[in-house]
C-alpha cells in the first residue's frame, strides 16, 4: 500500500482552508458596514437639508436687522402680502419695532410671518415684538446654524471613517481572493500536468511503476524529470503537426514537483475533487501470468488493485489493448504473459486521462473487487470484476499490479 504521507497537497488544502475561513472572517463586518454606511449617508442628506431650510427661511439675513436704525412699519404692498419699510427704505425680512396698540393689524399681519421661524428656533410665540430680544433671536438662529454645520461635518466625518474602514477590509479581501485563487491554480496546474503526463503510455507506466512499487511490487522505478521526458516525445511524435501542446510547462514542473514527493501525492493530486462517473459497466485491455497476479485468482476472490487501473466504456478499446501490438515479447515484463480483457461492474473516477477517441475511465489505487468469472476464449481470457465496498487492507489477501 502506498505509506508515503501526501505532504503537498495537503499543506495547499490545508492553506486554501485557512484562506477561505479567513476570506469569509473579514468578509462578514461588510453587510452590517454597507447598512450602517446608508443610514450615515441618509443622516448626512437630512443634515445638508435642515441647514439648507433653515438658513433660507424668511429672516436669515441678521445683519440687515442689526444694523437697521429708526422706525420700522409695515406696508401692504400686495393684497395679504407685506413688507417692512424703515426711514432708509430698507426692505427687512424681519423687523424691529412696532408699537401693539397703534398697529395691531400689522403686528398680526409679522406674526403670520415670523412666528414659524420662531417656533422653528424652539422658542415660544412673542406676544409684542420687541426690538430689543432681537440679537438674542439672531445669536439663538446663528447657534443653531452652527449645530446643523456641525451636524454635517459630524455626519461627513463618519461617513468617511466608515468608508476608510470598507476599502481597508476590501483591500485584505481582495488580498485572500488572490492568495485564495493561487493556491487553487497550484492544485488544478499540478493535476493537468500530471494528467497530461499520465494520457501517454510512457507517462502512465512510469507513474503507475511509481504507484506499484508503494503497493510492494519489486521493480524498478524511472526518475521524475525522466517520466516527463519521455511523455513529452511521445506526445510531440504522436501529435506532430498539431497546434496545440501536450501541457504548459508550468504544470509540467508542478507535475514532476508532485512525482518527486512520491506516488501517494501523485496519486491525490490526479483524484482529488474528481467526481466519480455513474455506475456502469467498463472494459480494460491488459496482460497476466497465469498463475500470478489476477491470474492466480479464481471466482469469489477479493483483491486490491497496486496501481491506477485505466479502462473504457467501449469494449473495443480493450481489445485494442489487450493485443501484442501493445506487449510486444520485446518488453522483459511482457514475456510469459497472455492477453485479458477486464470487464468491470462499478463507479470509477473520470480524471479526463485519454486520447482522442477514447473514453477513459480510471479506479483509483486501493480499490477492492471481488471475482464474478474467469473465461478463457482463444488466447484471451475475460475476468469479470466487480467493484465491492472497502474493507481492511489487512483482511485482502491478493494485490494485483496491472
Amino acid at each position: 500500500m502506498l505509506t508515503k504521507t501526501s505532504h503537498q497537497l495537503t499543506t495547499l488544502k490545508a492553506d486554501l482552508a485557512k484562506t477561505i475561513q479567513k476570506l469569509n472572517s473579514e468578509k462578514q463586518p461588510l453587510t452590517s458596514l454597507n447598512k450602517n454606511i446608508r443610514s450615515v449617508e441618509q443622516d448626512l442628506r437630512s443634515a445638508i437639508h435642515l441647514k439648507k431650510n433653515y438658513v433660507s427661511r424668511p429672516y436669515a439675513v441678521a445683519s440687515d436687522i442689526k444694523n437697521f436704525e429708526g422706525t420700522v412699519r409695515l406696508k401692504e404692498v400686495k393684497k395679504g402680502q407685506w413688507e417692512f419699510r424703515g426711514e432708509s427704505h430698507s426692505k427687512l425680512k424681519c423687523f424691529g419695532n412696532l408699537h401693539v396698540g397703534r398697529h395691531k393689524k400689522e403686528v398680526e399681519a409679522a406674526r403670520a410671518v415670523i412666528n414659524p421661524v420662531f417656533s422653528d428656533a424652539s422658542l415660544q410665540e412673542p406676544k409684542a415684538i420687541d426690538s430689543s430680544k432681537l440679537n438674542e433671536y439672531i445669536q439663538l438662529r446663528e447657534n443653531t446654524i452652527s449645530a446643523l454645520n456641525s451636524s454635517v461635518n459630524d455626519s461627513k466625518v463618519e461617513l468617511d471613517k466608515k468608508k476608510r474602514l470598507i476599502n481597508e477590509i476590501n483591500n485584505q479581501v481582495s488580498k485572500l481572493e488572490r492568495k485564495q485563487k493561487a493556491t487553487q491554480d497550484k492544485i488544478k496546474s499540478t493535476r493537468d500536468g500530471l494528467v497530461a503526463i499520465y494520457s501517454t503510455n510512457h507517462g502512465a507506466k512510469g507513474i503507475n511503476n511509481r504507484v506499484r512499487h508503494d503497493y510492494g511490487c519489486v521493480l524498478k522505478t524511472e526518475p521524475s524529470a525522466s517520466i516527463r521526458q519521455g511523455a513529452s516525445i511521445e506526445w510531440n511524435r504522436a501529435h506532430k503537426d498539431s497546434p496545440f501542446i501536450m501541457s504548459s510547462k508550468e504544470d509540467l514542473d508542478n507535475a514532476v514537483k508532485a512525482l518527486h514527493h512520491g506516488a501517494k501525492e501523485a496519486v491525490e493530486f490526479m483524484f482529488d475533487g474528481q467526481k466519480k462517473d455513474t455506475f456502469g459497466i467498463q472494459y480494460r485491455g491488459s496482460m497476466f501470468k497465469p498463475q500470478e497476479g489476477v491470474g492466480a485468482l479464481k471466482q469469489g476472490d477479493r483483491f486490491q488493485i497496486g496501481f491506477i487501473m485505466s479502462c473504457d466504456t467501449n469494449e473495443k478499446m480493450a481489445n485494442k489493448y489487450a493485443s501484442r501490438k501493445y506487449h510486444s515479447d520485446s518488453d522483459t515484463a511482457n514475456r510469459g504473459q497472455q492477453p485479458a480483457v477486464y470487464i468491470i461492474e462499478g463507479t470509477p473516477f473520470n480524471i479526463g486521462a485519454g486520447d482522442t477517441g477514447e473514453n477513459e475511465r480510471n479506479y483509483k489505487p486501493g480499490s477492492q473487487f471481488v471475482v464474478r468469472s474467469v473465461v478463457k476464449r482463444g488466447e484471451t481470457t475475460y475476468f469479470k470484476l466487480k467493484e465491492a465496498r472497502p474493507i481492511p487492507v489487512k483482511d485482502v489477501n491478493h494485490t494485483v499490479y496491472r
